[in-house]
């Protein structure tokens, strides 16, 4: 074979080898998302983009960042985003207003935030009277701030001064300026605001609670208009949450990397509580998770005391997955 025609062969050869990935790059649909906190709780999103399981799933995934879960769903009922990472509360409140949203998959059934206070203060009367750092109103972590107040026996309306203060290193930042008395953190925000000599007043992810803290919420014209698109976002984020759950050292350097941390023992804390006890392998909207949320909103919109949780979610495309086979065979390898 002569050297012109060996050189055919190699570029015939390359071409073949690599078609089926252009053809798949080619083909591949776009997909704007939002995830709204550098917590993490987004840490499968992540994965999902810098270890290509949304390329491996025809998808060329956009992840973009709004600070909380109401800002994220205005972007998602304004048409900007395609889906996004957002609160149960911040969803429950956007139906029963009467936008078109739907949970199509938990990423965190249960609440993990820490109360974090100066060393100090001992007792929940010590924060009467005073400021406390929150996110924007109807989040996950005003949530918090509120169920820990009641927690301690403080009306969270008159007891204190609940202020929107923005994401956690804000939050921490004002804790630490002495311009708050406490603040709602969650990992790693949580080990950094130790390492800072403060300490932990209120510890919910100790006491269990049922709260649909985040998931994917998509539109009801996004499902009827793009439902195979939907299935394979899922599927790409089945096996981030697989990866996540079994990978611990890819998964740490994805989460410094959105993170922008390189404390270990931060990072360590915030992979154990997520990948082993928030996230499930089997993400499923559970009506407990969504009730808690329904009986806060109740205390000032009457409408939410007569809602069921099933009017939140569509669990259907994550049973598809489940019934298939294919998430349990995830596991299995």
């Amino acid at each position: 074979m002569t050297r012109a025609a060996r050189k055919r062969l190699g570029v015939i050869a390359a071409f073949v080898l690599f078609w089926p990935v252009a053809l798949s790059s080619a083909a591949a649909e776009s997909l704007k998302v939002v995830y709204p906190t550098i917590g993490a709780t987004a840490t499968p999103l992540w994965i999902g983009k810098e270890l290509g399981f949304f390329k491996k799933n025809s998808l060329d995934v956009d992840l973009v960042f709004i600070e909380g879960s109401p800002r994220a769903t205005a972007a998602l009922l304004a048409g900007s985003v395609d889906l996004i990472m957002g609160s149960g509360n911040a969803t429950v409140q956007a139906v029963l207003a009467g936008a078109p949203l739907t949970l199509v998959s938990s990423l965190a059934g249960k609440i993990d935030y820490q109360l974090m206070v100066p060393a100090e203060i001992k007792s929940a009367n010590l924060l009467k009277g005073g400021a406390i750092a929150s996110s924007q109103f109807g989040t996950s972590p005003d949530f918090a701030v509120r169920y820990a107040m009641r927690k301690l026996g403080l009306d969270p309306e008159r007891d204190v001064t609940i202020l929107q203060m923005g994401d956690q290193a804000t939050r921490l930042a004002a804790l630490t300026s002495g311009n708050v008395r406490a603040t709602i953190l969650n990992a790693p925000a949580t080990v950094l605001a130790r390492k800072r000599g403060f300490r932990v007043l209120v510890d919910l992810a100790e006491e269990d609670v049922n709260f649909q803290q985040s998931g994917i919420v998509s539109t009801k014209s996004f499902i009827k208009s793009r439902p195979d698109t939907l299935r394979s976002f899922l599927k790409a984020l089945m096996e981030s949450i697989h990866l996540f759950k079994t990978n611990k050292e890819k998964s740490l350097q994805v989460m410094a990397l959105y993170t922008k941390t390189k404390d270990l023992e931060a990072l360590e804390e915030g992979y154990q509580i997520f990948a082993h006890k928030m996230i499930d392998k089997k993400p499923y909207v559970r009506d407990e998770a969504l009730r808690p949320i329904l009986d806060q909103v109740a205390l000032k919109k009457p409408e939410a005391k007569g809602a069921k949780p099933s009017q939140f979610y569509d669990n259907q495309f994550i049973e598809e997955l489940d019934k298939s086979g294919f998430i349990d065979s995830l596991y299995r390898r």
